[in-house]
């Protein structure tokens, strides 16, 4: 008995041990660019993390590429740039003759034989309308998957030969909503759930070629991506269209009740504190020994981490267990 009680606490060393080294390993990390770690390309810098990670970064000396949709997106970014070094341009990554243009204007403005270090795939659009899965059509996954999937990995692929030059990084962003299904919001769901399985395909086939790839869950934050009066309005838009027998199924009260949860789980949840993604951004591009998965939020720590781990009865549990939650017709008793 003594010989196992001994076991054990060893075992809970070593595991403390190994947790303590990696803590520490992780600490050190560049602070500022070398002939290798310094040109970084980043898309949707119009707004939110891509904007401010831009703005961090060429504060820091980095040679900043930032990919804007719009052209107030880029204008404003320009301004903003306290070195105005930035070299931002116009890309659309549902397109791919706009990403191989954007590639040829990176190559052209590279000195020859210069690579980038790093790719960050931060754009992504949030799901347009929410609902149950009944609800949503076709045009919504792809929609969603347009952007936050095809465009992600088309914007890899293209850009690969000149991370190939640098042995650089490439930061994927996903979500927790990649670890855990929230109700009513299938499309959204699907695409990160879809970069989550392109980036762990990503990462062993790359290192080979000394290219590291990670990925960033980010909690709900407060960016104009998660804009509850557009997706609200997308919504009612959505409910007018359903059959008439849809109508009968979930009622308009079902449908006002759920934008009421999902604003209240919003305002309880989101944190308006964005640096906190933006220190994994910096993190997974910078750091000598960065980690695979990052999860900035503490919702995301505390309650979608551990709820990704849990039985499913129990994730069914915690998502019906509000009595103010909405039943359709035909389930309630």
């Amino acid at each position: 008995m003594f010989c196992c009680s001994c076991g054990w606490m060893s075992l809970v060393w070593l595991y403390l041990l190994y947790k303590l080294i990696d803590l520490l390993i992780r600490i050190p990390k560049r602070s500022s660019p070398s002939s290798v770690v310094n040109n970084i390309l980043i898309t949707g810098c119009d707004m939110g993390f891509g904007r401010i990670t831009a703005l961090r970064l060429d504060r820091k000396g980095f040679n900043v590429y930032a990919a804007c949709l719009t052209e107030q997106g880029k204008s404003d970014l320009e301004k903003a740039s306290s070195s105005g070094r930035i070299n931002a341009f116009l890309m659309d990554v549902r397109d791919t003759k706009s990403i191989e243009k954007a590639y040829a204007h990176v190559k052209k403005s590279l000195p020859k034989g210069v690579g980038l270090w790093g790719v960050v795939n931060n754009a992504g659009i949030m799901q347009r309308r929410l609902g149950p899965t009944e609800w949503l059509c076709r045009e919504d996954y792809e929609l969603c998957c347009d952007v936050n999937v095809f465009g992600m990995a088309e914007v890899t692929r293209i850009f690969l030969p000149l991370l190939k030059i640098t042995k650089g990084r490439i930061v994927n962003t996903a979500s927790v909503a990649g670890r855990i299904g929230f109700p009513g919001s299938a499309a959204y769901v699907a695409s990160k759930y879809a970069v989550e399985g392109f980036s762990e395909t990503l990462r062993p086939e790359l290192v080979i070629f000394g290219i590291k790839v990670h990925i960033i869950e980010p909690g709900f934050h407060a960016t104009n991506l998660l804009d509850l009066n557009k997706m609200k309005a997308g919504s009612s838009e959505c409910w007018e269209k359903l059959s008439d027998e849809l109508k009968e199924e979930y009622p308009r009260d079902y449908h006002n009740t759920t934008l009421e949860l999902i604003q209240d789980l919003v305002d309880k949840l989101a944190s308006s504190n964005l640096d906190d993604v933006v220190d994994c951004y910096e993190h997974a591009l910078l750091s000598y020994f960065p980690r695979g998965r990052y999860m900035p939020g503490k919702d995301a720590k505390m309650l979608w981490w551990p709820l990704s781990r849990v039985p499913e009865w129990v994730v069914d549990w915690f998502f019906n267990r509000d009595p103010k939650r909405p039943i359709p017709k035909s389930c309630r008793s």
